[in-house]
């Protein structure tokens, strides 16, 4: 299954990474980009943000998220990792902080839609994950055969 645009950007660690995935997932050149957005950014502004030379302006993701077809929601998630690429470095923990909250929101809910009589089985299944990961990312990969 294809991860969403928003999961995408949220496994993105800046508003250049997010633009790429979202491209590639999407199987757009820069180019295409660039005519999206009736040339308001350029292929080599375009080219600067996904490799972190330069930040993302306000103007500049709106025209990509106006490109890419984003929702409202989606643009947002874009602009505040924006914002934190182009915030002084004293800001950018605080800031970290206030989009790990938002994505937080997003567990909390789920967890509070969760099936009540299904969380003890969720919770025995999540401790085992947390009894595995560390070997997992040891090794870099998943494990064949857990049982082993």
């Amino acid at each position: 299954m294809p991860l969403s645009v928003s999961q995408l950007i949220e496994s993105a660690d800046t508003s250049g990474d997010a633009l790429r995935l979202i491209r590639a997932a999407r199987d757009l050149t820069q180019a295409d980009i660039v005519a999206r957005s009736e040339g308001t950014i350029g292929a080599d502004q375009i080219s600067l943000i996904e490799r972190g030379k330069r930040p993302m302006t306000s103007k500049q993701c709106t025209a990509i998220a106006r490109a890419l077809n984003l929702t409202d929601a989606q643009e947002a998630q874009l602009m505040l990792m924006a914002l934190i690429d182009r915030a002084p470095e004293r800001l950018k923990p605080t800031l970290r902080q206030a989009r790990l909250r938002i994505r937080l929101a997003t567990v909390e809910a789920f967890f509070m839609a969760y099936p009540p009589d299904k969380m003890e089985a969720f919770i025995a299944t999540m401790d085992a994950v947390a009894e595995v990961w560390p070997q997992v990312k040891v090794n870099g990969k998943f494990l064949q055969n857990p049982a082993k």
